[in-house]
């Protein structure tokens, strides 16, 4: 094997064969001769007569059969077997390290480090189980230890692409005197490897040499090795996605990580993500993102991964970086302003939302969650607007009508708001929410006679529909319908317990039916729902009061006449408001 195909191994992922072979060539010049005796020992098996004990021809048949895997790189075979020697034979040097390579071929670290350890309790030392102890720890970001595992190989034979992987721990520890050392020398041996070319480049960036960066760069651009390679491993890695085998693919990827290139990280992340595994492919985008802060793709792509995931604040940080490289794209505008909003954090929101709604003013979904936005922050005419165009753009979608019904009667143009639901009601008859609604916005203008059916119609068509009952309950009350207004609000509440609005009407129905113990127990369960409302200490304080449970109800009089007083300030400070842009 020529010297050219021996340094090839690093793009090769699928070469155990020719790795060992490799060793065997290093073992003619002196190098770890007894790291070959697996190998080898199928040849000196040969030779034993029929009469051998069991336990050595099981030891032959594991040996034979290990290699044959080998060569068919059936990585999971080969260490069944390789496992069969260690446990009828544990002192063959090069066992370990060929256990230790399987493992790491098949992408399990941790197993692969502990077996090349193993590997290295004999003398003398491997200089293979150093190399890939180095190219373990220099795939987890550990780059002084790989610095040192590279360095112990150098002093034993520069095997391999050694020159090269020590020259990435180098550049990765932010030595980059040692880095341009090492690979000017693997540039030197091995002159047509654009990879080589490529990270020197890299290294002579760092120390501010740019006529010799600028040479190097182009050579590895000449040799059509950055646009080759990128494209292998992201197929490679891909195809192990596609088959579900994710270790496998991570361990491709990981290879190629070690290149520290932000654009193949940037694309490592994406492909990750494009399958799901979000937090593997943040790995990949925070480290593009380090690289090279202005790459918008590093930034915006680590918001999807992190909403999907759901670390909202941590994706809300990422796309405000996005935003400042980009401001015209829809797509980190929108989903920053997501973001903001499963933090809670609406007020925020609007700015990208109504940003990106002026990139893409087509979107239905967009313009009814910036109306609903505007909505809650008091933006009740931009609400309004956004809302109708919401319902031009997707007719046949109710929600965003019934938004602009509630922004209608939050503006106070209650009219408007009954139009609103009534047009509703005639386009979606089929809908209980559409009956609900024209009955609420009825209730609303004191017209309870009406209202009465199509909340019974609504519940008739959705019996969960539970805030139709409670409006049914309500309108039970206002038209003297006192009894069956209780029932309705016990209704809801084996639906929802903990509703508030549940518990008020039933300690109002019962005030009316004078069963004031009842009435007193309902307005306290509201009492410790929502300590802070009026209502409950009002009603809480009449019950008291026909008792006789005098103290108690001035007590209740004066909470209420406190938080009523209190209710009154938020609803003068909570007046509609113009959103400045």
């Amino acid at each position: 094997m020529d010297r050219k195909e021996r340094n090839t191994d690093h793009f090769d992922l699928a070469a155990p064969v020719r790795d060992e072979k490799l060793r065997v060539s290093a073992d003619v010049k002196g190098v770890g001769l007894r790291r070959c005796i697996p190998f080898l020992a199928i040849l000196s098996y040969l030779a034993v007569p029929m009469t051998q004990h069991a336990e050595e021809r099981r030891l032959d048949r594991s040996l034979r059969l290990s290699q044959t895997y080998f060569d068919q790189e059936k990585y999971r075979e080969a260490i069944a077997e390789l496992e069969k020697v260690v446990d009828l034979n544990s002192s063959l040097p090069g066992t370990y390290y060929q256990l230790g390579y399987s493992y790491w071929k098949l992408g399990d670290f941790d197993r692969a480090r502990d077996h090349f350890k193993r590997e290295l309790q004999f003398k003398p030392p491997d200089p293979y189980s150093h190399y890939y102890l180095g190219r373990i720890l220099l795939a987890e970001g550990k780059a002084a230890e790989a610095v040192e595992q590279f360095e112990k190989v150098l002093a034993l034979a520069p095997i391999l692409d050694v020159y090269r992987q020590a020259g990435n721990a180098y550049l990765m520890a932010g030595r980059v005197t040692d880095a341009i050392a090492v690979l000017e020398k693997e540039v030197r041996r091995a002159p047509d490897q654009g990879e080589a070319h490529y990270k020197l480049g890299r290294a002579y960036q760092r120390a501010g040499r740019r006529e010799e960066a600028q040479r190097e760069l182009s050579l590895a651009r000449e040799l059509k090795w950055q646009d080759q390679e990128i494209v292998q491993r992201l197929l490679q890695s891909e195809e192990h996605l596609k088959q579900g085998r994710t270790a496998e693919a991570s361990a491709v990827a990981t290879e190629v990580a070690h290149l520290q290139d932000a654009e193949l990280l940037s694309s490592l992340g994406q492909l990750f993500g494009r399958y799901g595994l979000h937090r593997e492919a943040l790995n990949f985008l925070q480290q593009a993102a380090v690289l090279e802060p202005s790459r918008f793709e590093a930034h915006y792509n680590q918001g999807v991964s992190l909403v999907a995931i759901k670390e909202y604040a941590r994706a809300a940080e990422v796309l405000q970086e996005a935003v400042k490289l980009k401001p015209d794209s829809y797509e980190a505008q929108s989903l920053l302003g997501m973001a903001l909003v499963q933090q809670g954090k609406g007020e925020e929101a609007l700015r990208p939302l109504r940003a990106a709604a002026t990139l893409k003013p087509d979107n239905p979904r967009l313009m009814a969650l910036l109306g609903l936005k505007y909505m809650e922050g008091r933006y009740y005419r931009e609400a309004i607007e956004s809302l109708r165009k919401a319902v031009e753009l997707e007719p046949q979608n109710p929600e965003g009508r019934f938004l602009l019904i509630q922004a209608h009667y939050l503006n106070q143009d209650f009219e408007r708001a009954l139009a609103e639901a009534r047009s509703t009601a005639l386009k979606f008859p089929n809908l209980a929410r559409s009956h609900f609604e024209l009955a609420q916005q009825l209730s609303n203008m004191g017209d309870s006679e009406q209202a009465r059916p199509l909340l019974e119609k609504s519940l008739k068509m959705d019996p969960t529909l539970v805030e139709a009952r409670v409006s049914l309950g309500d309108v039970l009350l206002k038209i003297g319908r006192v009894e069956e207004a209780l029932q309705a609000f016990r209704s809801a509440l084996q639906q929802r317990p903990e509703l508030l609005e549940a518990h008020l009407g039933s300690g109002k129905a019962l005030l009316q039916m004078k069963r004031y113990e009842e009435a007193a127990a309902a307005m306290e369960k509201a009492i410790r729902l929502a300590p802070d409302q009026p209502q409950p200490h009002l009603h809480l304080s009449q019950a008291y009061r026909a008792l006789g449970r005098n103290q108690e109800a001035a007590q209740e009089s004066q909470l209420f006449i406190r938080f009523n007083r209190e209710r009154m300030q938020r609803r003068d400070r909570n007046t509609e408001r113009t959103f400045i842009p």
